[in-house]
This record gives C-alpha cells, structure tokens and sequence, in this order.
C-alpha cells in the first residue's frame, strides 16, 4: 500500500469529565466551528449546567481555541450536527432531557430534538424543542435554500409535534423556517426500528437519506434481515421519490453519506453480514463503504477492517477522485496496522473503485476514536473524535475522554490519476477456466465479474490471473481487475 499521510498537527481539549465531538464544519474565516458533548466544568470548559451539556467550539486554522460554550439544562444534552448560517452564525441540533436551563418547552418523554441558533460569538439567538411524549434523536441539520433548516434523527412519539409514526422507531424529518418554526414533518418506516443517521441537501431541492431499518413494511422496501442500510432519495417536501436496502443478514448500519461528482453517492457505516450485497467481511463488525449511481443503485461495495471491530463515522470524496473514511478500530491484523492499544482512530483511503490505497491507526494505549472527517484546504485531512490517554500519538490530555482534533498531511496519492490498463484474455469464448494477462505493473487486489444488466455475479479479494467460471450460465460478462490506480476490464463470452 501506498504511504500514509502524517499527523501535522493536533489539539486536545476537555477536562477531567468526558468531553466528546461528534461533529465539525469548516468557517468563513479558515477555521472550523466542532459540536459535541461534556460532563467537565474546568479544563477549557465553564459553565456547565448539570450532567452532559451540548458542547460547542469555535477553532481557529491550526486548532486552536477561540471561543467555547456549554448549552444545556440539568438534565443531559448533547449536539449531534452544526451548520453555518448566512449571517456568520451557527445551527446546532441534538438532543435535550431538559426543561431549564437554556432549554424551554420539552415536550416530555426521554428525549427531545433540541435545535439552537447562535451568533457567531455562539450566543444563543433562539433555540427550539421538537417531539413528543417518548424519544426524539437529532442526528444532522442543514441550512436550506429557503433560509430554513431540515433536521433528521429518530422518534418514537406519535403525538406533539410526531405525526404518522408507523411503529417502534421511525426516521423523523423536520423543516422549519429561518426562526426555527416548523413547517412540516415526515416519519419515514415500518413497524420495525427506522432511524436517520445521515442526511444531505441534492441539486434538485430534494434530500437523500441513509438510515439504518429493520423493517419489512410500510414505507420500507427490501430489507435482507437484521438491520439493513435503507437509502432513501426525498423530494422538497419529503416524499419518497425512490428507496434502496442494502446488506445482508447480519447488522448493517449506515453513518455517513456524500453526494458524488458524478451526481451518485458515497455511504460509509459498518456491517456485520457476511452475505446478501455483502463480500469480504474481515470479522465481526468492518467499515462498509458502497458506491451508488444518482438512482441509488449500488456499483460496488467494499468491507474494510480486521477480525475485531471497526465502526465508520465520516466519509469523504478525495482531490484525486478516491474516498478516505474514518472512524473507530480495535482490530490488529487483516487490513488494519499500527494499531496502539485497545480502540484508535482508524483512517483509510480508497480509490475511486473502492480499492484500499492506505491505511493509518492513530491514538493511544487507551480507548480513541474518529467520529468526523473534513478534507482541508491543502488537500490533507482533519479527523475529529476523542482520546482518553497521553501517549503513542496522543500529546495531552485532560482527564477521562478529551475532544481530539488531528490534522493530517496531503496524501502521495492526491496527484495520482486513475489508469486504464488492457487485460488480454487467453480464451475467448470460455466454458470453464477463464485466464488472462494485465499490462498494469502493480499487484491485482480485486476481481470482479458483471453479467449483461450491471449485476455482480462474482467478486474476490487477491491476486490472481486465473478463475474457474464453470457455475455462471452462458451469455456475455465484463471482467474488471483492479489493482493500486489501475482498472482492466475485458468482456468474455461463457459458452
């Protein structure tokens, strides 16, 4: 594999509670604005108001600290998701147990959406509680083109502000306008559990949803067992325009989703199947990352990992048209090195054909993690999350779990253009075993064969130039073998 990117520069800040980020978005003026949870009330914190408050933090270009502000009441809160507004402030959602404090009009239950405006010193300007009498979960908000907001999560109330809840958890959608008043609401899912974990604005007004779903009913198609990714393509008003299910029989768990350059998508999460879409499960939980085209329907897929567990929090498309993911590993072996003891932040770069390029563990002896992923402006990386120790890549901490923000270098891929190298068949047609020659130089990594319609009929990890065809039926079949930066592909006839 290619060399890994290097740590430039990071910052740990906490106190001796356990302070986490969950998310972080680029500012106007070079910096980042990051939204998280605290228990601390010292450190580089202040003001917290009781048990876990919604922790913001105003970051300058190198991370360092601007500004910061505990939001909350004596219940717990945490924030999920920030935006920037067009008046230089900030949108913030998540979750609130309170009715005091900075919090009014909870409207019972566990938990309610809790979106928050603030200015761009982060004082609140307004805040506003969504739900009813059970749970409401934000996952992510976003500023719309109207001025408004649209929030996604979860609920599992049918009476407030929840409207049309099909059983269990469903996703919830919620449109405001630029004050925070609710325009509309959708809950999307079946009887089972249906919950939003990613949520973007499309070119069309529309959105596109990845949730996670374990229904087989009501608004959801095509579940394959357990949890499923459920991909959902809404229009203004979030109706369904059309809807995916991908996985396998095990838990698969959409986190993360981007819009593509070529109008398709990029999904990351984890899976714990080892069929259905699913190939190349490297043990128990691994990053899944599936590419689709703008209807939703998957081009290829690729499970990352070892044999412990790994979970994907961030994604994003890279300069040189590849992906880099990041999230939590505990595993030593299969396709994760450098491990440092017990969970690290784990990142890695595929190329535009989901192929691994590279792969870097960073953290400490103790528990780390990575729950949001930037591409910066030299075209490195900024990965945020937490660290719970002061050593191995770690140079501070706190007390308990600090946030951790780690800047990494640009990639020696980022210049790399994708090749298209020739394949040269041996035979052609073939009955049994199919066997071909490459031009490419590097080491083939994947193979896989698409019949006539698109649809994979067989895929396979490693280095081969030999294949026993002898199942598929006859017809024609594209052959695509991949290895660092290089794609061959050759049609063949199965006779």
């Amino acid at each position: 594999m290619a060399q890994a990117p290097v740590i430039q520069w990071q910052q740990s800040y906490g106190g001796s509670g356990n302070d986490y980020a969950y998310d972080m978005q680029p500012t106007p003026d070079g910096g980042y604005i990051m939204v998280g949870s605290s228990t601390s009330n010292n450190g580089n914190l202040t003001a917290n108001q009781g048990n876990a408050d919604c922790w913001v933090v105003k970051l300058n270009a190198t991370g360092t600290l601007q500004w910061q502000k505990s939001l909350g009441g004596s219940a717990n809160e945490v924030a999920r998701s920030v935006a920037n507004t067009a008046d230089g402030g900030y949108i913030i959602a998540g979750s609130t147990g309170s009715n005091d404090g900075d919090v009014t009009g909870n409207h019972g239950g566990l938990n309610d959406y809790w979106v928050v405006k603030l200015n761009a010193s982060g004082n609140i300007q307004w805040q506003k509680t969504f739900g009813g009498s059970s749970n409401e979960e934000a996952e992510v908000i976003q500023a719309t083109a109207d001025g408004g907001y649209i929030i996604a999560g979860a609920s599992n109330s049918n009476n407030g502000d929840v409207s049309g809840n099909h059983g269990n958890y469903d996703a919830w959608i919620v449109k405001t306008d630029a004050t925070g008043n609710l325009l509309w609401q959708k809950s999307l899912g079946g009887t089972g559990t249906d919950e939003a974990e990613a949520f973007m604005t499309t070119a069309d007004g529309g959105f596109i949803m990845a949730a996670l779903s374990s229904s087989t009913n009501g608004d959801v198609i095509g579940n394959q067992g357990s949890f499923d990714y459920w991909i959902v393509k809404l229009d203004a008003t979030g109706n369904i325009q059309w809807q995916q299910s991908y996985g396998g029989s095990g838990g698969d768990e959409p986190t993360c989703i981007q819009i593509t350059a070529d109008g398709g998508y990029i999904v990351g999460g984890i899976t714990a199947s080892t069929n259905g879409n699913v190939t190349g499960n490297n043990g128990l939980y691994d990053y899944w990352v599936l590419k689709l085209n703008s209807s939703g329907n998957l081009l290829w897929q690729t499970a990352l990992g070892g044999s412990s567990l790994e979970i994907a929090y961030g994604i994003q498309p890279s300069p040189d048209g590849g992906y880099i993911i990041a999230g939590n590993s505990g595993s030593t072996n299969g396709q994760v090195t450098g491990n440092h003891g017990g969970y690290d932040g784990w990142v890695a770069k595929l190329n535009a054909n989901g192929i691994l390029q590279w792969q870097k563990s960073i953290g400490s002896t103790a528990a780390d993690g990575m729950a949001a992923l930037l591409n910066a402006n030299d075209n490195g990386y900024i990965v945020v999350g937490y660290n719970s120790a002061a050593n191995g890549d770690v140079t501070a901490n706190q007390g308990g779990a600090d946030c951790w923000v780690v800047k990494l270098s640009r990639d020696a891929l980022s210049n790399a253009s994708f090749k298209n190298q020739t394949i040269t068949l041996s035979q052609n047609p073939v009955n049994e075993l199919l066997q071909w020659q490459t031009s490419g130089g590097n080491p083939i990594t994947k193979i896989k064969i698409t019949d006539s319609n698109g649809k994979t009929v067989l895929e396979q990890y490693n280095n081969t130039n030999t294949l026993n065809i002898a199942m598929l039926a006859n017809g024609m079949y594209i052959l695509e073998a991949y290895a660092e930066n290089e794609k061959m592909t050759a049609k063949f006839i199965k006779k």
